[in-house]
């Protein structure tokens, strides 16, 4: 048997596996759970310190760029930066540490978290007000001449956004009733188009991998598997 087969053979056994969960939890399928989560934590590190840490990260700061052939320099502050990020990275270890050491990791999430509210107000201005300024659509479009379709889309489009806002705005329609109930059903037919859509998305990119999986285990996996008999 060469090796290409038997990767067949296991990749076949392997599919079988996950999916015979639609039946029942079993045995066979914790099994194979098991084994691919052992090899994706043994081969995420290796593939991360492969391809980004040691060509990116210690052959620059190392200055092995011309042994290794890599085009990275850092400047003086950035590989200062890049040591910093290093030490505070292993703090998180000190937690197997003497006790008295463990502020460490304290010290290290402290950072951890300050980054990441940072770069979550970064985000604000980097995705959310783009989006706000794309929202801002003519109502009557010129290309050069009236552009109908154009138009009714971008009044569509309008509508959908400002009815979906509302729905979310609780204090609008209180005992007043400033808004109307009726408004407000359109809304949510509109908000469920909008959930029904992204659900079909997300069924037909499911299909798509489910039909690559049966592909394989029409063309491939059982032509090696009769191929031992």
């Amino acid at each position: 048997m060469s090796l290409e087969v038997f990767i067949v053979l296991l990749a076949g056994f392997g599919t079988l596996g996950v999916y015979s969960f639609l039946i029942k939890e079993n045995s066979f399928f914790r099994l194979i759970e098991h084994i691919f989560i052992g090899i994706a934590a043994g081969y995420t590190p290796f593939y991360v310190f492969q391809n980004f840490l040691w060509p990116k990260v210690f052959v620059p700061l190392l200055g092995l760029n011309e042994l290794y052939g890599v085009d990275v320099e850092f400047p003086t502050f950035e590989r200062l930066a890049y040591i910093v990020a290093i030490v505070v990275g292993l703090f998180f270890y000190a937690q197997y540490l003497p006790k008295r050491l463990q502020i460490l990791v304290v010290i290290a999430l402290t950072i951890s978290l300050a980054a990441s509210a940072g770069l979550a107000i970064k985000g604000i201005f980097t995705e959310l007000v783009p989006q706000l300024q794309s929202s801002f659509k003519p109502i009557l479009v010129f290309n050069p001449e009236f552009d109908f379709l154009e138009s009714l889309s971008n009044i569509v489009f309008l509508a959908t956004l400002l009815l979906s806002l509302t729905y979310f705005i609780f204090t609008l329609y209180s005992s007043e009733a400033i808004v109307s109930r009726r408004l407000l059903t359109v809304a949510k037919i509109l908000l469920l188009i909008c959930f029904g859509a992204f659900f079909g998305s997300t069924i037909s990119a499911r299909l798509s991998l489910l039909i690559e999986r049966l592909v394989f285990l029409k063309e491939e996996w059982i032509p090696a598997l009769l191929g031992l008999f």
